[in-house]
């Protein structure tokens, strides 16, 4: 009778051991770095331009827009020729001349996405996600918020 009960005892252990197995592994977060399904999609964009969420909300196109940068005032700007959509951004107290991947960017991001729609304010702190050809794709994981700025074209 001892043995039945010591076999029931092994069964159940195995069994939630096994439940327990699959609820780890299904459970991890499979997205590179720790960080969501939006940033991973995020890293895959190559355009330079502002993605809000999963989507562009700016997108540059190198034939109706221009892509300004200030040194001193450490600012881009990437508009339309008849400045119906734009985005500005300007990165406070950042030291370097480029950021660098992991590094956290203070970015105060004013933007507008079509001509009669509304500027639109944020103030993010910003992961670099990645750098490549000279391209930085910065994010900010809590608004869901990613910038491709594109070094080269700064002149």
């Amino acid at each position: 009778m001892k043995g039945i009960f010591l076999n029931i005892r092994r069964i159940l252990l195995s069994g939630v051991s096994a439940v327990v197995m699959l609820l780890l592994l299904l459970g991890c977060n499979k997205t590179p770095g720790g960080l969501s399904f939006e940033s991973h999609n995020f890293e895959k964009k190559s355009a330079v331009g502002l993605v809000i969420k999963r989507k562009y909300v700016v997108l540059y196109n190198k034939s109706t827009f221009q892509y300004v940068y200030n040194r001193n005032r450490k600012s881009i700007r990437i508009q339309s020729d008849n400045h119906s959509e734009y985005v500005h951004a300007i990165f406070k107290g950042y030291p370097k001349d480029a950021p660098q991947v992991d590094d956290i960017v203070n970015v105060e991001i004013v933007y507008k996405e079509r001509s009669f729609a509304l500027e639109t304010k944020l103030i993010l702190s910003m992961l670099v996600l990645k750098e490549e050809n000279s391209k930085l794709w910065l994010w900010n994981e809590e608004e869901k918020v990613g910038l491709i700025v594109d070094w080269k074209m700064l002149g």
